[in-house]
C-alpha cells in the first residue's frame, strides 16, 4: 500500500466515523436530555478518558439566547454522591444546531451505578457575575462493574524508568519523522529548481515513518535498560537518550522538578503542566536559565486549555550573563494550542513563562499544558501522537511535492468551487475555491439597478430603478410634514382631549386658528360650577365635553371671518343635553348658551 492509499483510507474512515456519530439530543422547550440506546452504558469502573459523549442542542434557547456565545459545561454527580464539573472545549456550530462533547474522566466513573449529568450554559458579566444561564433537566445513564488492579506492588523507579524509557524512546523516532517531513517540505519550495532533492527528502520521510511505526512495535515486546551497549532491540533510560538527541530542552525531568510559580498552585503529572491561580491578576509558572545559542531560531509548541478567557499560552525572556535583566522575545500568553518560532537574538539565556492569569473581576483560571517541546531549529511539524498522524503528514507533504512539480503555471488551470451561502470579503489566506464562492455571491446579488442610472425626483414609477441619494433630504421633509400633520391630528382625539381640563369655556380664538392647546377638544369637570368662567351651569357638579367648531364666511375655506361654534356634550347633571354658543365674527358678538335637553 502506498502513502496515497493510506492516506485516503484514513481520511475516508473519519468521514464514515463523523457521519455515524450518535447524539445526546436536548429539547430547548422541555429542557430535557434523551439520551440514546449508545450512552446508557457509559463504562466501566476506573475508566479514564476513554469514552466519549456527544451532545445536540438548539443553537437558540429561552429569551433568545444564543448558546453557541456562552460557557457550556457538563456538570455530574457519580454513583458514589461526588459531584463535578466538565468545561466543554470543543463546541462547534452546525446552521441552528451546537454540537459538543463529554470526555468521561476517571472521577465520572469512578463507581458502579447510575451518574446524572446535566448540561449548563453560563455568561459572566464585566462585574464577575453571573449575567445568563441556562440548564437542562436531569439525565442518567449507567456504569458497570469493573476489577481495579493494585499497582503498589511495582517498584516506583523501575516504572518510572520503565514509563520514561517508552515516552523518549517515541520522541526520538518521532523527531526523526518531523526532521524528514519538514525537509520535503523545504524542498518542495525549491522544486523547480531542486525537483529530485525533493523527492529523496520524500523518500526519507517515508522510512521514517515506516521505522516509527517498527518501533513502537518494538516497544511492546522487547523492553530493557541498557546505557552501555548501543543494540537495535534495546530501550535506553531517558537520561541517555536525552545524552544522544540533545534537542528537546523542556523534558519531563526539567518540567517536574524545576518549574518555579508565580503566585499559583503548580502541578506536573502523567506529561500534563496544571496551574491553579490563587491570586487574580498575574499568575503562572517559569523555567529559567535555559541555555540557547546566539541568533538562533528555536521551534516551541504545545496543546492548552483554560477555564477562563485569558492565559493558556507563553511568553519567552531573554537575557545575557552580563545583563541579566529579562526581555520580552515572544509573546502569546492567552494562545492556546500554540506552536511557532522565535529568534534567540543576542540572548544565551531563555526563560519560558506559562501564563494563567486572569483580570480581577473575573474567577480564578486554571490552565493546563501538555506535548510541551522546545528544540532548537525551524520545526514546523505540528505535534506527532502516533503513527497515523506521521503517515498524514508524509502524505501532505508528497502532494504538496506533486503540486509545485507539476502545477508551476496556473495560468490555465480552472477552480471548482460552491458559492457562499451569505455575502463576506476575501481575506488573505483563502483559497481560491473559497475567495471565487465569495465573489460569485456578490455577483449574484447585484440587482438590475446597480448597473441603471438613479433617478432624481419622487415621482418615478419603475420600481427598478434606484433613486437619487440627493432625494433623502426631499424624502426627510415630507416626513417631518407628515409627522407634524400626524400630531395636529393627535389633539382631536378623545384619549388626548380627557386630560384636556377647560375651566374657561369660552376661551378660544375667533378667527379660526384651530391648532392651538385652547382649541382642542377637552373635558369640563368639578363638583362646583361656580368656580367656572363662562360656564351655562353656574352651581353644583357640572361634567360635559367641549368641542369647537369654525365655520369660514361665505365658504371661503382659510377666511378668518366666520363663525366659530362651541358644543358641549353634557353628561351631568343631565346626561346627554347638548349646549351650543356661537361667535359671529360679523356681529362681534355671543349668542349665548342655548340647550336641547332629551326627551
Amino acid at each position: 500500500m502506498t502513502v496515497e492509499e493510506a492516506f485516503a483510507m484514513m481520511e475516508d474512515a473519519e468521514k464514515t466515523k463523523e457521519d455515524n456519530t450518535v447524539f445526546c439530543e436536548i429539547d430547548a422547550e422541555t429542557r430535557k436530555i434523551t439520551v440514546p440506546e449508545t450512552y446508557k452504558i457509559l463504562g466501566v469502573e476506573s475508566d479514564e478518558d476513554s469514552e466519549r459523549v456527544y451532545f445536540r442542542a438548539p443553537r437558540i434557547v429561552g429569551d433568545k439566547i444564543d448558546l453557541a456565545t456562552l460557557g457550556l459545561r457538563i456538570n455530574y454527580q457519580n454513583a458514589n454522591s461526588q459531584k463535578d464539573s466538565y468545561p466543554v472545549d470543543d463546541l462547534t456550530v452546525e446552521n441552528e444546531f451546537i454540537t459538543f462533547s463529554w470526555l468521561l474522566s476517571r472521577k465520572a466513573v469512578a463507581y458502579k451505578g447510575a451518574v446524572k449529568f446535566i448540561v449548563c450554559a453560563v455568561r459572566i458579566g464585566d462585574n464577575a457575575e453571573i449575567s445568563n444561564e441556562w440548564n437542562t433537566t436531569l439525565a442518567s445513564a449507567e456504569v458497570l462493574e469493573g476489577l481495579e488492579v493494585d499497582l503498589s506492588g511495582i517498584p516506583d523507579e523501575e516504572g518510572k524508568d520503565l514509563l520514561e524509557a517508552l515516552i523518549a524512546q517515541s520522541q526520538v523516532k518521532l523527531m526523526e519523522v518531523g526532521e524528514a517531513t519538514e525537509e520535503a517540505k523545504r524542498s518542495a519550495e525549491r522544486a523547480d529548481t531542486a525537483a529530485d532533492s525533493a523527492g529523496h527528502a520524500a523518500d526519507a520521510a517515508n522510512n521514517a515513518a515506516e521505522e516509527a511505526r517498527r518501533a513502537l512495535e518494538e516497544l511492546k515486546g522487547n523492553i530493557g535498560i541498557d546505557d552501555n551497549v548501543v543494540s537495535e532491540n534495546k530501550t535506553y533510560s531517558s537520561k541517555k537518550i536525552e545524552e544522544m538527541v540533545a534537542v528537546q530542552l523542556l523534558t519531563d525531568a526539567v518540567l517536574k522538578n524545576e518549574i518555579k510559580t508565580i503566585t499559583a498552585d503548580v502541578q506536573y503529572q502523567n506529561g500534563v503542566l496544571t496551574i491553579t491561580e490563587n491570586e487574580a491578576r498575574f499568575s503562572g509558572a517559569f523555567i529559567q536559565n535555559i541555555p540557547v545559542k546566539k541568533n538562533t531560531d528555536y521551534y516551541i509548541s504545545f496543546k492548552s486549555k483554560r477555564t477562563s478567557n485569558n492565559g493558556g499560552g507563553v511568553v519567552i525572556y531573554g537575557s545575557t550573563p552580563e545583563d541579566s535583566d529579562d526581555k520580552i522575545i515572544d509573546d502569546k500568553r492567552s494562545i492556546l494550542n500554540y506552536s511557532g518560532i522565535f529568534n534567540t537574538g543576542e540572548y544565551e539565556i531563555i526563560k519560558v513563562t506559562f501564563y494563567c492569569s486572569t483580570p480581577a473581576t473575573e474567577a480564578p483560571n486554571t490552565c493546563t499544558f501538555q506535548n510541551i517541546i522546545l528544540i532548537e531549529g525551524e520545526n514546523a511539524t505540528p505535534y506527532v501522537k502516533n503513527v497515523k498522524d506521521v503517515v498524514k503528514e508524509v502524505a501532505k507533504a508528497n502532494k504538496r511535492i506533486e503540486t509545485l512539480e507539476t502545477d508551476t503555471d496556473v495560468s490555465e488551470k480552472t477552480v471548482t468551487f460552491e458559492m457562499a451561502a451569505e455575502r463576506a470579503g476575501v481575506e488573505s489566506g483563502d483559497s481560491l475555491a473559497i475567495a471565487f464562492g465569495k465573489l460569485a455571491k456578490y455577483c449574484v446579488d447585484l440587482k438590475d439597478h446597480a448597473f441603471a442610472d438613479p433617478v432624481n425626483n419622487l415621482l418615478g414609477t419603475d420600481a427598478t430603478l434606484p433613486l437619487a441619494a440627493t432625494q433623502g433630504k426631499a424624502l426627510d421633509e415630507k416626513i417631518t410634514e407628515s409627522n407634524g400633520n400626524l400630531v395636529y391630528t393627535q389633539q382631536f382625539i378623545p384619549e388626548i382631549a380627557k386630560n384636556n381640563i377647560i375651566t374657561d369655556l369660552l376661551n378660544i380664538n375667533i378667527n379660526g386658528v384651530m391648532n392651538e392647546p385652547y382649541m382642542y377638544p377637552g373635558s369640563v369637570a368639578t363638583e362646583d360650577a361656580s368656580t367656572l368662567k363662562n360656564s351655562p351651569i353656574k352651581t353644583g357638579a357640572f361634567y360635559t365635553y367641549r368641542e369647537v367648531f369654525f365655520i369660514p364666511n361665505q365658504g371661503i375655506v382659510g377666511n378668518t371671518y366666520g363663525k366659530t361654534i362651541i358644543r358641549l356634550t353634557e353628561a351631568y347633571p343631565v346626561s346627554g343635553r347638548i349646549w351650543t354658543n356661537v361667535y359671529n365674527t360679523d356681529l362681534n358678538d355671543w349668542t349665548g348658551w342655548k340647550s336641547i335637553t332629551p326627551v
